[in-house]
C-alpha cells in the first residue's frame, strides 16, 4: 500500500476493484469503457484489450447481445447520466463458448460517479448473474401451469364420473321397473 502525506496508509482502490467477485465495468460520460474488473472479464469471456477505450455499444452490439437488450442498457445508462441517480434492470445476455450459446440473465445496476462539480463523470455498471433464479421462476411457472391443467382435468373427470353415476342410477331404475313389469 502507498503511504499518504500524513504517514497513514492509503487505500489501494485498484486492488479492491480487481478483487471484487461481482462483475464491474466502468464507463465514462460518453459511454466509453474505461475499466473492467477481473470478474467482469471472466463472466463475459472478454479481454481488457478488447474493451478498454471502446464505446460500450461498439463492443456489445445488437447482433451480439440483441436489439432489445442493447436498447434497454443504453436507456438505463442514459438515464443515469441525465438524472445522476442509479438505475437497475434485468437483461438477457447469452454467453458463447466453443460456438455454443448459453442462456444467461443478469441483474444490472448502473451507478453514477459524480465529478467535483456534481455532474456524472462515470457510470459503474454492475452485473450479477441471476440465471438460476430466472430459470427456477420459469420452472415454477411451468409447474404451476401443469398443476392448473391437472386440476382442470381432475374437475372434468369428477364431473364425468358424476354424470356416469347418474346415468347408471337412471338405468338401474329403468331396469328395476322393467323387471317388475314382467
Amino acid at each position: 500500500m502507498a503511504v499518504n502525506r500524513q504517514g497513514a496508509e492509503s487505500i489501494d482502490f485498484q486492488n479492491i476493484f480487481e478483487s471484487l467477485h461481482t462483475a464491474y465495468l466502468v464507463l465514462d460520460s460518453k459511454m466509453v469503457i474505461v475499466a473492467a474488473n477481473g470478474a467482469y472479464l471472466k463472466v463475459t469471456r472478454e479481454t481488457r484489450a478488447n474493451l478498454i477505450g471502446r464505446p460500450a455499444f461498439d463492443v456489445f452490439t445488437e447482433s451480439r447481445v440483441g436489439m432489445r437488450e442493447v436498447k434497454q442498457a443504453r436507456r438505463s445508462i442514459e438515464r443515469v447520466l441525465s438524472t445522476g441517480r442509479p438505475h437497475s434492470l434485468v437483461v438477457r445476455y447469452d454467453l458463447v463458448s466453443d460456438g455454443v450459446s448459453d442462456e444467461h440473465y443478469w441483474n444490472v445496476i448502473n451507478l453514477p460517479v459524480p465529478d467535483a462539480s456534481g455532474r456524472v463523470a462515470y457510470v459503474v455498471h454492475c452485473a450479477e448473474n441471476i440465471t438460476e433464479q430466472v430459470q427456477m421462476q420459469n420452472e415454477n411457472a411451468v409447474q404451476r401451469q401443469a398443476n392448473r391443467e391437472l386440476k382442470n382435468r381432475e374437475r372434468q373427470l369428477v364431473s364425468e364420473m358424476r354424470r356416469h353415476a347418474r346415468d347408471l342410477q337412471y338405468l338401474n331404475v329403468q331396469l328395476r321397473d322393467t323387471n317388475t313389469q314382467f
